[in-house]
């Protein structure tokens, strides 16, 4: 059985606007976990019950970081989190 992979995302401002960017791309679930600065157990429940991951963790300033399965697509739900974790 293949290990799942995860992409990673977050937004970064650039004067008055939001960009999207993609931080990692097809990362292994370990790697996926202590990039979103998320425990096992957290990161595999939250995946299980809402198909992401959303933190903000110290590594990245406090940034948001969206992880998904690869594969899938960012939403609005995500997209969301992102803009409601800067503040906007």
């Amino acid at each position: 059985m293949r290990e799942q992979r995860f992409d990673l995302y977050s937004v970064i401002q650039r004067g008055r606007d939001f960009h999207v960017i993609q931080l990692s791309k097809g990362v292994p679930m370990v790697v996926a976990q202590v990039l979103a600065g998320v425990n096992g157990h957290d990161f595999v429940e939250s995946v299980a019950n809402t198909g992401w991951v959303g933190t903000c963790p110290q590594w990245g300033k406090r940034l948001p970081i969206v992880t998904l399965p690869r594969g899938e697509r960012l939403g609005v739900d995500q997209l969301d989190f992102m803009m409601e974790s800067l503040g906007a």
